[in-house]
Formats: structure tokens, C-alpha cells, sequence
């Protein structure tokens, strides 16, 4: 072993093996690696098979029909090396533009794709159009070479044959033209959302599709996969687009608009989706102890465990990740300071409002907008004092965009809910023998577990009994409570809807942002209106739904407006005090430029008259006195408002009737005032006359003198208007209304009584002296309130004037009141 020979023969054998080992090295290196791009050389022989045969089947159609140009119509052929030069040149510019095509696509995707998600360069690899233009060159080029491959082999060819090339070539151009211009639109990363956008639109509508797809839980949980890919990558969209520059805030904001009009067109599908499609997905459902049973206890106890989770289907999951990715663009715009994007995207929301009542999404999408609201004030308070002047406008337009919002619910209520056909229903829901017939976007009350299983229970009794045993007023009793339950949750809805917008108003009117606090509150006003409607309308339908309601053993949740209206009078209350505050403020701060601005201060008045005299109409002493007390400063103000726009008018004609239009605030005042006490001594209440004679007082307490002179100022100039434009003025029918109103109200209160007297003549039955000095006789069981301004200014204001200066009524019915009271 240890001569030379040994080592030298070992040294050789052991290089021996090593040259086997490094060749099956190589061998198995090169396997791998042919296996590595396997499927790109199969992928790429596909290809070109396809190709292939397709070039080969154009290029046999043009021969053939060369064929019988040559031999039918005896047109001479083509020369083949003409030919072939044309052959060449076009596949020439094939190449050159495939070339130029892979150099522009290589130079986006550096700049823009290196570092993206990978959903987002998958993407952009895959884009249909861009990829179809491709297929297009490259057949060009295979059939260019089939063809030149026939002129080689001799085979003759005719006009056709160049015909069909030219074509090809334009097809072709055009073809990259459509390449260069989709790759420059590409380059913004928010074009990549449209492939997105249409494998999300299609696959729900195949969802709607009830008989191919829609009724297979492997198709259901098939499309929900696609779409939530596809969601995911719009999500990445929005991630890598957080930091763009303000100036593709726009692109954005179409982004997130485009994704709106995605959730608008699932809504109008998902009513035809069953409840318990594996189209939603399952979600865990964690039991509390305290409603678990013994055994759940004893169990979890024993084992040290939890309790068992159970599963339910997230019927919000669609909904949730689009609007996830719109709360993304939202941030990134409120970080930019970009209101006017906000506000157009906050448009578009609200163009959506009106058709989640349709599909049951009231009490979802009010949740949404809360969070974009409280997401936008969040940003609103921040921004310094300094800037809030500047940007008073359109934050107030987002302010008023977002009421807008949530009104437009509420509008979506009334415009639904009025042709509602109770009977339509039942009868529709009576004529269902089998469940999985029933056409869920024409019965959208009965997609629900409760009306399946009562449907299922009848499709038993005909199998068995060959008939149905199920009454129909069982049918229509569970039909009724899951409208009963739907008109609950939309009760609910609009009383969150009202508080959240009360409680922004006062947060900004905290933050000193007027204008916007304003705006707020005068949409209060609008918004109480429209949801007096509904209540109007609920108020006829509950009882109908709850005398459905047969069977006493089933129980039922209790539905009631009453709360509703308690939280509607609350800010019905609240609301006209702060509206008088912001709407003063404001005008005072516009009283120069006016014009260009909303007249809130003649909004705020005219609204707290009407809410003047509806509380003394519904005898309510606290709403009136809530409003009362801060009413005459209003007045006072928009008088002044009122003069200083009117006086501009200098021609002499007009001056009365300016003077009647300036005039017109004091005597509605009067108006007012008047019949609040008439209405106080007509039902016995002297709390009504006591609270104006106390308002009067305390603010002739505050400056005696110089009020004084203002109370004289105002009577003069009531008592002048008397004396003024002959004919009607442009509030005086307003004016008779109002009379007319309380005096309706008081005819129809359990204390009108009439006395009849000597010839015919009835006068009101009452203890009140005022009342029968005022209003004298009646004429047709009517009562006659004209000129009621004076029962105010005769019975509280008088007292403050000198003898010879004190107001006079038209007719003089104080002298008769005067007589009596001695």
C-alpha cells in the first residue's frame, strides 16, 4: 500500500469516479433546469401551435379562393418575387414594431412596476387588450412566413392573396397603434383597476343567473373567490397609490367613484342572491357565557377550553372590502387637504343613498357614512385658525354634501315605501309552492331563514299529503313580521340619522365654524320635514302589519315610533336655538356681500315662525317657549337685514311698498305674539301670556331707556304700515294664514263652545274678557282673528309707552276691554 504504483492507481480511479459523479451532476443540473422552464417552453410551443394553425387555416382560405380567381376568372397570378418583396417588407415592420412594442412596455414596467405588489405587475402582464394586439402582430408575422413559404414551393398566387396581406398589414398597425396607446394608459396605476373591474362585474352577474350557476355551492364559493382576488388587488391599488402627489388626486378620486359604481351595480344583484349562498362568507360567531347553557359550561369548564364558536354567513363582506379600499384614497385626500375631490366623491356616495333602501343596506350604509364623517371632521377641527376663512366654503359644501347623504336615505324611503302593496305581497308569497322557485329579487321578504324553513315544511305536506295543510294566515303572518322587522330597522336608522347629523352641527358650532354649523342646522329643519312624512306614513301601516300577527305564541320584537319622535322633538326643540345663533352670526359676518351668499338669517326666521305657530296649533307652552325667547332678537336683526337690502330702491313709486316689506317683521312678530295669547286665553293656560309679557320684560330690563325707544320705534311703525300700499302685499296671504290656522285649531279643541244670543248672533262661550272684547261675534260658527298684532301690542306693549304715544287698534276693541275690566 505504500509503494508509488498504489497511490498513482488510486489517485486515477478516485479522478476515475469524480469525472462519473461531476457528468451525472451536469446531467441532473441540466434535467432540473429543463424542467424549470418546462412550462415556458410548453407554454411557448401552445403558442405557436396556435398560431400555426390558425396562420395555416387563413393562408388555405386565400389560397383557395386564389385558386378560383385563377381558374374561374382567369386572372393572371401574382410574380412571386414582387411577391416575396412584400412578404419581406411586412415582416420587416412586424418586427420593428414588436421590437419598439417590448422596449416602450420594458421602460413603464422599470419606472412604474419593478416594486409593486405582485397583483398589481400580474396585472399589468396580463392586460387583455395589450395582450391581444400582441397575438395579432405575431400571427401577422407566422402567416407572412406561410405565405412566404408557397412562393418558395412554387404554389401560384393570385389578387386575393396581396389583397388579404395589405389588409393584415393595416390590421396590424392598427393593432400597435391600440398597444402604444393602451401602454401610456397603463402607465397610471389606477388603469390597471379596469381588467379588475370587469371579472368582478361578471362574475356577479353570473351569481344572478339563478338557474345555471347560482343554485351550485361550488359555483357560489367559486365567484366569491374570483371577486375576492380581484377586491385584494384593487386594495393594493389603493395601498401603492398612498403616497402620489396631490396633483393625481383626481385620478384617484375616479378610482374611488368607479368603485361606488361597482357597489351600486352589486346592490341591484345581491336582492336575487340567497341568504345562505356560499356566495357570503362564513364568518366566526363567538358565543358569550352568559347566554351559553349548562351543558356548554359544564364542557368548556371541564376541558379548560372556550366555549364552541358557531359560523355565520357575512352578508357585508362584498360591501366591506370596496369600501375599505375608498376609506384608503379617503385618508390620503384628507391628508392632501383635497376638499374639492372629497367633495365630488361625496356626491357620487350620495347618489347610492336611495337604493340601499331597496336592498336592505339602510342601517349598513348610515354606519359607513359615519365613519367617512367622523373621518372627515377629524380633519376639519385640525385645520389652524388662521385657515378656516379660507377654506369656510368648501368645507361647508362638504358639510352640506354629506346631509345630502344621509337625506337622500331618507328620500329613498318616501319614494319606495308608498307604493308598497301589503296584499301584493301575500298573495305573491301564497302562490309559492316550492322554495327553490321563489324568484328572491320579486319576494325579497322572503330571502330568510324563517320563511325557508315554513316553505320547506309545505314542500313536505305535498310530497305527502299531495296537498297544502299550512294555513294562509300562517303564510302571511311570517311574510308580515319580516316586514314588520325590515320597517323596524328603518325606524331605527332614521333616528341615528337625525342625532349624528344634531351632533356634528354642534361640534362645528363648537369649533366656530359658522357657516358650516349653519348649514347643518338649516338642514335639521329640511330633514324633520321629510321625516315627519315617514313617520305619517308608518303610522298607517304598523297597525295593519300588527294585526297580522295571529298567533300570540310566536312572540314578536315590538316596533314603536315613539322614540323616534321623542329624539325628533328633543332636536325639534334644540335646533332653532342654534339656528338663530349660527344664522346671526353669519349674517353679520356676509353683510356686506350678501348676495353671494345663502340668506340664512330669512331662512332662520321664517322657519322659526312656522315652528312659532305649529306649537301653539299642537298647544305645546315648552317648544314654543324654547323658541320664543330667542325669537325677538331675531326679528330685530332681520329687520335691519331686510331694510338695509330694500332701501337701495330709490324710485318714489316703490316706497310704500318698502316700507310695507321692512315693516313686515314687526307686525309678524305682533302677529305671533298675538295669537299666542289668544290661543293661552282660549285654553285657559295663562302661562302663554305670562311667557310674552316676561320676554318683553326682560328685554326692556336690559337697556330700559334705549329699549324703550326701540318698542316705541316698532309700534310707530306698525301702527304707519296700516296707512300704506292699497292692494295685497307680498306677505300679507302669509300673514291671513297664519290667523286662519290657529283659528282652524281653535274651532276644532274640545273647548270651543258658542253662545247664541237674540237674532241669530253667536258669540265664543268663554270667561276670557280679552277674547270677547277681540273677537266679538262670530259669523257661521267661525272665528275672525284679523289684525291680531293688536291683542299684543294692546295688552303688553302699551304699558311701556307714554298715554299719548300708547298703540291703538283699528277697530278699537280696547275700549271696550277697558270698560270691562272697571
Amino acid at each position: 500500500m505504500n509503494t508509488r504504483l498504489y497511490w498513482i492507481a488510486r489517485q486515477h480511479i478516485l479522478n476515475f469516479i469524480f469525472g462519473i459523479k461531476k457528468t451525472l451532476f451536469q446531467i441532473f443540473e441540466r434535467t432540473d433546469y429543463a424542467g424549470q422552464t418546462l412550462s415556458l417552453r410548453l407554454s411557448i410551443l401552445k403558442t405557436v401551435l396556435v398560431q400555426v394553425v390558425h396562420g395555416l387555416i387563413i393562408t388555405w382560405l386565400i389560397m383557395k379562393i386564389d385558386h378560383i380567381l385563377l381558374e374561374k376568372v382567369n386572372i393572371e397570378s401574382l410574380d412571386s418575387d414582387m411577391f416575396k418583396d412584400i412578404v419581406l417588407g411586412g415582416m420587416g415592420i412586424a418586427g420593428v414594431i414588436l421590437g419598439l412594442y417590448c422596449a416602450n412596455i420594458a421602460s413603464i414596467f422599470s419606472a412604474k412596476y419593478a416594486n409593486v405588489p405582485k397583483s398589481l405587475s400580474d396585472t399589468f402582464r396580463n392586460d387583455i387588450i395589450t395582450n391581444s394586439c400582441i397575438k395579432q402582430i405575431i400571427g401577422y408575422i407566422v402567416i407572412c412566413i406561410i405565405l412566404l413559404f408557397e412562393c418558395i414551393i412554387g404554389i401560384k398566387l393570385c389578387l386575393f392573396s396581396i389583397l388579404a396581406l395589405l389588409f393584415l398589414t393595416i390590421r396590424m398597425v392598427v393593432a400597435f397603434s391600440i398597444t402604444g396607446n393602451r401602454t401610456y394608459a397603463l402607465s397610471d396605476v389606477f388603469q390597471l383597476a379596469n381588467s379588475h373591474y370587469r371579472k368582478i362585474t361578471t362574475s356577479i352577474k353570473k351569481m344572478s343567473r339563478q338557474k345555471l350557476f347560482s343554485k351550485d355551492i361550488n359555483f357560489q364559493n367559486h365567484f366569491q373567490k374570483i371577486c375576492g382576488y380581484n377586491l385584494s388587488a384593487l386594495l393594493d391599488i389603493a395601498k401603492y397609490s398612498s403616497d402620489i402627489p396631490k396633483t393625481q388626486n383626481s385620478a384617484m378620486r375616479e378610482f374611488m367613484v368607479n368603485n361606488l359604481l361597482l357597489v351600486n351595480y352589486y346592490w341591484k344583484i345581491k336582492p336575487s342572491i340567497y341568504y345562505n349562498s356560499h356566495w357570503f362568507r362564513v364568518i366566526a360567531n363567538y358565543k358569550q357565557w352568559h347566554y351559553a347553557s349548562d351543558s356548554e359550561i359544564e364542557m368548556a369548564t371541564k376541558t379548560g377550553t372556550f366555549l364552541t364558536a358557531g359560523t355565520e354567513r357575512d352578508i357585508w363582506w362584498f360591501e366591506d372590502e370596496v369600501l375599505q379600499v375608498n376609506h384608503l384614497c379617503l385618508e390620503k385626500l384628507l391628508k392632501d387637504c383635497d376638499f374639492e375631490s372629497i367633495g365630488e366623491y361625496l356626491i357620487q356616495l350620495s347618489s347610492i343613498s336611495r337604493l340601499s333602501v331597496n336592498v336592505g343596506a339602510v342601517a349598513y350604509l348610515v354606519w359607513h357614512l359615519t365613519k367617512v364623517q367622523n373621518l372627515i371632521l377629524a380633519t376639519i377641527v385640525k385645520i389652524p385658525d388662521d385657515m378656516k376663512k379660507e377654506n369656510e366654503e368648501i368645507v361647508s359644501s362638504i358639510v352640506d354634501t354629506l346631509c345630502c347623504t344621509f337625506m337622500s336615505i331618507i328620500i329613498g324611503i318616501i319614494t319606495n315605501f308608498p307604493n308598497f302593496d301589503l296584499e301584493k305581497e301575500f298573495q305573491k308569497a301564497k302562490d309559492i309552492k316550492k322554495y327553490s322557485n321563489c324568484k328572491f329579487r320579486e319576494n325579497k321578504y322572503l330571502n330568510n331563514i324563517d320563511c325557508e324553513r315554513m316553505y320547506r315544511h309545505i314542500e313536505a305536506e305535498y310530497a305527502i299529503e299531495r296537498k297544502k295543510i299550512t294555513p294562509d294566515w300562517f303564510i302571511e303572518q311570517t311574510v308580515t313580521y319580516q316586514i314588520y322587522k325590515s320597517f323596524g330597522e328603518l325606524i331605527d336608522t332614521m333616528e341615528k340619522i337625525f342625532a349624528e347629523i344634531f351632533k356634528v352641527g354642534k361640534q362645528l358650532f363648537g369649533d366656530k365654524y359658522i357657516y358650516s354649523a349653519a348649514v347643518i342646522f338649516s338642514r335639521c329643519v329640511e330633514m324633520d320635514s321629510k321625516c315627519q312624512i315617514v313617520i305619517s306614513w308608518f303610522q298607517s301601516v304598523i297597525p295593519t302589519l300588527e294585526k297580522k300577527h295571529f298567533e300570540p305564541s310566536i312572540v314578536w320584537e315590538k316596533v314603536s315610533l315613539e322614540h323616534l319622535k321623542e329624539e325628533l322633538y328633543s332636536i325639534e326643540t334644540d335646533v332653532p336655538t342654534y339656528l338663530a345663533k349660527c344664522c346671526g352670526l353669519f349674517a353679520l359676518n356676509h353683510w356686506e356681500n350678501r348676495e353671494k351668499s345663502p340668506d340664512f338669517l330669512g331662512f332662520c326666521y321664517n322657519h322659526l315662525c312656522e315652528h312659532l305657530l305649529r306649537a301653539i296649533e299642537n298647544d305645546d307652552i315648552k317648544k314654543f317657549s324654547a323658541i320664543y325667547t330667542e325669537f325677538f332678537g331675531v326679528v330685530l336683526l332681520y329687520q335691519e337685514y331686510v331694510r338695509t337690502s330694500v332701501i337701495k330702491r330709490k324710485e318714489e313709486y316703490m316706497q310704500n311698498i318698502i316700507f310695507h316689506v321692512l315693516s313686515a317683521p314687526f307686525v309678524e312678530y305682533g302677529i305671533i305674539s298675538g295669537l299666542a295669547i289668544i290661543w293661552g286665553e282660549f285654553t285657559e293656560n295663562i302661562a302663554w301670556k305670562t311667557l310674552i309679557k316676561d320676554v318683553l320684560k326682560d328685554f326692556i330690563d336690559e337697556e330700559p331707556e334705549k329699549h324703550r325707544k326701540i318698542i316705541l320705534s316698532v309700534t310707530k311703525c306698525v301702527e304707519m304700515r296700516r296707512h300704506g300700499i292699497i292692494g295685497i302685499g307680498n306677505r300679507d296671504v302669509l300673514q291671513t294664514g297664519w290667523e286662519m290656522r290657529i283659528a282652524s285649531s281653535m274651532r276644532q279643541n274640545g273647548k270651543f263652545q258658542i253662545e247664541y244670543h237674540p237674532f241669530g248672533a253667536e258669540v265664543l262661550k268663554t270667561n276670557s274678557k280679552l277674547l270677547l272684547a277681540f273677537i266679538g261675534r262670530l259669523f257661521n260658527s267661525h272665528v275672525q282673528l284679523n289684525n291680531s298684532e293688536d291683542v299684543y301690542f294692546v295688552t303688553c306693549v302699551n304699558r311701556y309707552l307714554p298715554d299719548d304715544q300708547k298703540y291703538k287698534s283699528q277697530s278699537g276693541w280696547e275700549d271696550e276691554l277697558n270698560e270691562s275690566e272697571t
